[in-house]
């Protein structure tokens, strides 16, 4: 079973899905030992942790570096928040998008690639990441 498929389970399940947010390696590894199913990301976290402000004042090349040092080091789904996407025009917002799937798609193609929105939100957007 896929992440993404491991992810769309855990939101059809009778009990409800808790997920903590995760700002770097370590956290997401606490995460992922303290028994949670998944792990989110919080860019505000992420960004301050970086010595940046909230509000997609990370560079995005800088948050898919900390997303892929998150990933490789845990075995869970992760919910990757994107926030309005790092983009003021739908062009940027697709480019963000693709760079996401570049960085994540499989090696085998036949595997495919699911790029899940959860949750569109007021200002942002909920991905998952899929492990290759």
């Amino acid at each position: 079973m896929s992440d993404y498929e491991k992810f769309l389970d855990l939101h059809h399940r009778v009990k409800p899905l808790v997920i903590a947010n995760a700002w770097n390696v370590k956290s997401a590894q606490l995460i992922e030992k303290n028994g949670f199913d998944a792990i989110a990301t919080s860019s505000g976290a992420i960004a301050d942790s970086l010595g940046y402000v909230d509000g997609e004042k990370i560079p995005f090349a800088e948050l898919l570096y900390m997303l892929e040092r998150i990933r490789s080091c845990t075995g869970i789904p992760l919910s990757v928040d994107m926030e309005r996407g790092y983009a003021d025009n739908l062009n940027d917002l697709n480019t963000n998008i693709q760079k996401l799937i570049q960085k994540y798609s499989p090696a085998d193609e036949e595997d495919g690639i699911k790029l899940m929105t959860a949750w569109p939100l007021v200002g942002g957007l909920d991905g998952l990441i899929p492990r290759v």
